[in-house]
């Protein structure tokens, strides 16, 4: 009997692990640009680009999202923020987003959540490709 509710106890607590590892993540709520490959904003994207990253934020609703990213041209002092939205999906930790519209597609790729923390990449003609951006957004 005693081997019995070990077994059992061991079992559950299998499931019990599985099931919180495995879950749905929450992925809801406000997150801040906070780095791009790897650099504290304000990013200035040299040599290659225009601008020089000043902000972002990542909105994470239950059926759609919203980002932008702030921004000054070094060629001509423009400031100004970009925008899209559209919708997205959750397989585990990986995020897909599906542009939906706004002022400029920024290609999101390749996002993965991290607790408090989504890493995806933006940018670029493809996944992959060498100009884009690894960006990191926090709650």
């Amino acid at each position: 009997m005693t081997r019995h509710l070990i077994l059992i106890s061991g079992i559950a607590a299998s499931l019990a692990a599985c099931t919180a590892t495995t879950g749905p993540v929450d992925i809801e709520g406000v997150y801040q640009l906070v780095e791009l490959n790897g650099e504290p904003l304000p990013y200035d994207d040299q040599p290659h680009g225009c601008c020089v990253y000043t902000s972002g934020v990542l909105t994470v609703e239950p059926d759609r999202y919203e980002v932008s990213i702030g921004f000054r041209n070094k060629q001509n002092g423009m400031v100004g923020t970009s925008w899209e939205f559209g919708t997205y999906s959750v397989n585990g930790r990986f995020i897909s987003f599906n542009w939906g519209g706004g002022d400029f597609h920024h290609r999101l790729y390749d996002a993965q959540i991290d607790g408090a923390a989504i890493t995806l990449y933006l940018g670029g003609d493809a996944p992959g490709a060498a100009d884009q951006f690894r960006a990191l957004f926090r709650r």
